[in-house]
């Protein structure tokens, strides 16, 4: 009974200081889990953690050493000193950095078509040294087109093992322009099937039916039920009951039996039936 039952998994590091102190709230790592899921790959950790190397560098090894399909990272790819992401991500997957000329040319292309709207004083001087930062990636990676911004995304493949890195700013319209061009067609090559049933009941708790629902998931192999509470109305409870599946596509007959037999037992237990979240 793992909800974990797809073939096609991620994990996701959220990296940066100001997520930790609650000055940002997360925004990437919610966006990201729906696009995956699209094409049923499920995230099984999201990890955030400081602007660090070593520990960008630990979090990493510890996620290769899960061997998912896909590791996606956000923030820490731009030209200021607490930008240390691909450092931190070298360091994890034991290689050297090293300038990229393809990652080069993209971010001297963004800051020409910019120099109009660059500080006077470095007009003459398009490429800084915070600039040509973000050039130097982990050896052997392949630098994504950024669409939205000048530092580009990466892409490394683990030698040895079926291991994406993907690394990735953490300005949102950033990260989804160069998810959007760059990664999600990779992920739609693996498609996995991905099905999602849910219903509402009125007047049923979840303790009343969670034996039951133990019961359906050792007699329906793949399936995952999860009950949601939704508030009361009156003294009765409401509850959203949700069954996934992830698989091929005979999984979708798994999913409807295993939504009808939920609502058997919650009439059986004089419960009612919503196909929607309103009970007035």
């Amino acid at each position: 009974m793992d909800p974990v039952n797809s073939p096609l998994q991620a994990e996701i590091i959220l990296i940066g200081n100001e997520l930790l102190i609650g000055k940002i709230v997360d925004t990437n790592g919610q966006w990201l889990i729906k696009r995956l899921l699209e094409h049923g790959c499920f995230v099984t950790r999201i990890t955030t953690i400081p602007d660090s190397v070593d520990i960008i560098a630990e979090a990493l090894r510890d996620a290769v050493a899960r061997v998912p399909r896909f590791i996606l990272t956000s923030g820490g790819l731009g030209p200021t000193f607490d930008d240390m992401t691909l450092e931190g991500v070298a360091k994890g997957l034991g290689v050297p950095l090293e300038q990229d000329q393809e990652a080069l040319e993209m971010i001297r292309q963004r800051y020409a078509k910019m120099q109009n709207v660059l500080t006077p004083h470095l007009l003459d001087k398009v490429m800084t040294h915070a600039r040509l930062k973000m050039c130097y990636l982990p050896k052997g990676s392949i630098a994504l087109p950024n669409p939205e911004g000048a530092a580009p995304g990466v892409q490394y493949d683990v030698p040895g093992q079926h291991t994406t890195v993907f690394c990735m700013p953490g300005i949102p319209r950033e990260l989804m322009s160069i998810y959007d061009a760059g990664i999600h067609p990779q992920i739609a090559e693996e498609h996995v099937d991905f099905f999602d049933e849910a219903f509402f009941s009125h007047g049923v708790g979840e303790s009343d039916v969670a034996d039951y629902v133990v019961q359906l998931m050792g007699e329906i192999p793949g399936i995952w039920i999860k009950s949601h509470p939704k508030g009361r109305r009156g003294q009765y409870p409401i509850v959203e009951w949700q069954v996934t599946a992830f698989g091929s596509a005979d999984m979708k007959d798994s999913v409807d039996q295993a939504i009808a037999a939920v609502k058997a037992e919650v009439l059986r237990l004089g419960g009612q039936l919503s196909d929607q979240d309103n009970f007035e």
